[in-house]
């Protein structure tokens, strides 16, 4: 979820596991998502963005000049043709009315994906509710899709991927440092992914929410699917079953 300026505070995003997944049809509760990368690879930062609290986040509002009297109006785009986009918008607007009321008001709006779709470059939303998978599993896959600039004025981002995606987010030299990282492997290029989640975290253009369990059925006479770590069926370890439920 790419948010522009103004920015809700550290701790007072949604946290899934409690209301924000509970409610919303799923199978089970979502798992909560503190990071652009899937916990499952490596170098993913599982708590690179801080959890929900909202006392730090009321002091960190007090701090700004916001509640007791003034709050501040927080517009959040969700996909109108998405079930489960309304569902959570609706959840987490409670959710702050409830605990930080007075500080922060979540300001819920509509629209069809494709059309809303077509305005991420332009900067038309202040926070819009998206999802996203990698096309492999790998943790640069799923960063430079969303951190990647190709022209860059400070630290905002003119050109790429990040403007795409509607976050306008960068720093001087990260694209870079997403280029080297392809070159490097192990514990050296963990590191340095990680290193670029934490920077994100602190400037927040993107706001985990949560990680969708991927799911798959089969016939009884096929194997069971297995996953390759970015939500897609491994086809090629397919099995088609013999009559006592082994491979023939």
């Amino acid at each position: 979820m790419p948010p522009r300026q103004p920015q809700p505070a550290p701790g007072s995003g949604p946290e899934p596991g409690s209301e924000a997944d509970q409610r919303t049809g799923q199978p089970g509760p979502a798992c909560p998502l503190r990071d652009l990368v899937p916990p499952s690879l490596k170098g993913s930062s599982p708590r690179a963005w801080p959890s929900y609290d909202p006392a730090r986040a009321r002091r960190l509002y007090r701090q700004a000049g916001y509640c007791g009297g003034r709050a501040l109006a927080l517009p959040l785009t969700f996909r109108s043709n998405v079930p489960s986009d309304r569902l959570f918008a609706l959840i987490w607007q409670a959710q702050l009315q409830r605990d930080l009321g007075d500080c922060v008001r979540l300001e819920i709006t509509g629209m069809e994906a494709t059309t809303a779709y077509r305005q991420l470059g332009d900067g038309a939303f202040t926070m819009i509710l998206l999802d996203w998978m990698g096309d492999f599993p790998d943790a640069g896959n799923y960063l430079t899709p969303l951190l990647g600039c190709d022209q860059a004025q400070g630290n905002r981002c003119l050109k790429g991927a990040s403007a795409a995606s509607g976050s306008f987010w960068t720093r001087p030299g990260l694209d870079a440092d997403l280029r080297r990282s392809e070159g490097l492997t192990g514990p050296t290029r963990a590191v340095l992914l990680r290193s670029i989640q934490a920077e994100a975290a602190a400037a927040v253009p993107y706001l985990p929410v949560w990680l969708v369990s991927p799911r798959a059925w089969s016939l009884p006479r096929i194997s069971a699917p297995e996953f390759d770590g970015s939500g897609r069926v491994v086809l090629s370890r397919l099995q088609r079953r013999g009559p006592g439920g082994s491979p023939p």
